[in-house]
């Protein structure tokens, strides 16, 4: 198999995918550079399922990264900030 996104014989938009996939991973964010690609070939619907399914992806792989520990309350705020006691 291919190595990252920089490896020789992807095309524009496989490597674009696996740069914003690695991006959503590590930052959360996918760049303008990685964006600009995938809105090149993709249209509105496609680009908008990327980062769910690298989310949905995310979630199944680590099931326990969204869970807060047991015993807590989360309060919010006015202003919107969470706060877990």
């Amino acid at each position: 198999m291919k190595s990252g996104p920089e490896a020789e014989g992807w095309t524009d938009l496989e490597a674009a995918v696996l740069r914003a996939v690695d991006e959503l991973h590590s930052d959360a964010w996918i760049t303008g550079g990685a964006w600009a690609v995938l809105a090149a070939d993709l249209d509105e619907r496609q680009l908008i399922e990327v980062p769910i399914l690298v989310g949905q992806s995310f979630a199944i792989e680590h099931p326990g990264a969204f869970r807060r520990p047991r015993n807590t309350r989360m309060k919010c705020s006015k202003k919107g900030n969470v706060k877990i006691t």
